[in-house]
């Protein structure tokens, strides 16, 4: 029998933890903003998809209202998590009121003109929707309940909504809400590099390099050209332009695409080549495979192992011989800055703390480490073209493409 001290516990209906179970779901302190931004947009299109691919023709008129209030919720909570994050990173300085009315966040933020061109496009993508659902619910009331609080059939001016229809403008509403989101957050992350302008964003002046001639074609015609077109195409005044070809023409990856070349901190071109030139001595081209899969671990395949030890062990030495502390370190940020596809402006960092805590106990380690990596050439070029060096990065390409034909 059961001590008379213990207490019955009743489980709780809705939040008892099964141990281990499959299906637990992460929720409160373990969910996250965009947990229920995505998951009212996907009860929306599961619910649709239900109804219609079940054939669950009695569940029409009950359904239609959940699918639309999910729908609505998940732009309202997708326009208000855009906001936060557009006031943490600074593109807006002030937060919307905190309030149920779509139209007016979205508004908020249409009217904000956030300097990103493709981020005011996705805005603009936006607004069909936000205007449908707010025409006939302007508080979240009336998908919700019956009445209004002031005693109103709710959607009395509607009678009948199609759910085939429905179904397809949820997945384009689905599309839009992600590109939204997606693009607030390459908004923020660039935000940090102070690459920008009161009208462009980091991305808006790529665009503009691109539009650019080469710098050695700027005395004639094209450079007018490319400037009326950039007005044109970002509505720029004069002096704005200006302002944003002043940044371009100083910054390591947009003036390198122009034909401009900048230095490395420490490593330099012969460094580059040497480096390359030991690697590829380290990564022969690899042979034709035996037709047997079988391995002869005392033969042929053991010397290849071996001699494959010697060349990786002959080419950390001939680095490390020829690059100073400082060169590693360089090397390893150039390295990380292209494998990992960061930005010009991390370099800096990346290299202090490359000089500051390197990967590696002692230089040996440092160069092993970085010559032992199977994309090291590839990452190199992409880090190079990344950091303003071009015309090195095309030569390794170009190394890489001899090699492989």
């Amino acid at each position: 029998m059961p001590s008379q001290n213990t207490v019955a516990t009743t489980p709780d209906p809705f939040f008892e933890v099964i141990r281990g179970h499959e299906w637990n779901a992460c929720i409160g302190i373990q969910s996250s903003d965009e947990d229920y931004v995505d998951g009212y947009m996907q009860a929306a299109l599961e619910l649709v998809a239900a109804v219609i691919d079940k054939k669950q023709y009695g569940k029409r008129d009950t359904l239609a209202m959940p699918i639309l209030y999910n729908a609505r919720h998940a732009i309202e909570l997708s326009l208000k998590y855009v906001i936060d994050r557009l006031v943490e990173a600074g593109l807006l300085t002030q937060a919307h009121a905190k309030n149920h009315d779509i139209q007016s966040h979205w508004a908020f933020i249409a009217d904000a003109n956030v300097a990103d061109t493709a981020f005011r496009g996705h805005v603009q993508a936006l607004k069909i929707f936000v205007d449908s659902l707010h025409a006939v619910d302007e508080d979240g009331q009336q998908l919700r309940y019956a009445q209004t609080q002031d005693g109103q059939k709710s959607l009395e001016s509607k009678a009948l909504c199609n759910l085939e229809w429905i179904r397809g403008s949820l997945l384009d509403l689905d599309r839009a809400l992600t590109e939204l989101r997606r693009c607030s957050h390459r908004l923020v992350d660039e935000r940090r590099t102070d690459t920008f302008t009161t009208e462009l964003s980091r991305t808006d002046l790529f665009a503009l390099a691109a539009m650019l001639p080469p710098f050695d074609a700027w005395a004639g015609e094209a450079i007018t050209k490319a400037k009326d077109a950039a007005r044109s195409r970002f509505g720029l005044s004069s002096n704005q332009l200006t302002r944003a070809i002043n940044i371009v023409k100083v910054h390591r990856q947009m003036a390198g695409s122009l034909g401009k070349e900048f230095d490395l901190a420490h490593l330099r071109d012969p460094d580059i080549r040497l480096i390359a030139a030991e690697w590829m001595k380290a990564n022969p081209p690899a042979k034709t495979p035996p037709d047997d899969l079988g391995l002869d671990f005392f033969g042929t395949d053991r010397r290849d192992l071996e001699a494959s030890w010697l060349l990786s062990e002959a080419a950390d030495a001939a680095v490390l011989a020829a690059l100073s502390p400082e060169k590693i370190a360089d090397l390893q940020a150039v390295y990380y800055i292209g494998s990992r596809s960061l930005f010009a402006e991390d370099y800096d960092t990346r290299l202090s703390q490359a000089l500051r805590a390197p990967v590696g106990s002692n230089p040996a380690e440092r160069v092993h480490h970085i010559m032992t990596k199977s994309d090291l050439l590839q990452a190199l070029a992409k880090g190079l073209d990344i950091l303003g060096r071009p015309g090195l990065a095309n030569e390794i390409r170009t190394l890489l493409a001899d090699v492989a034909h």
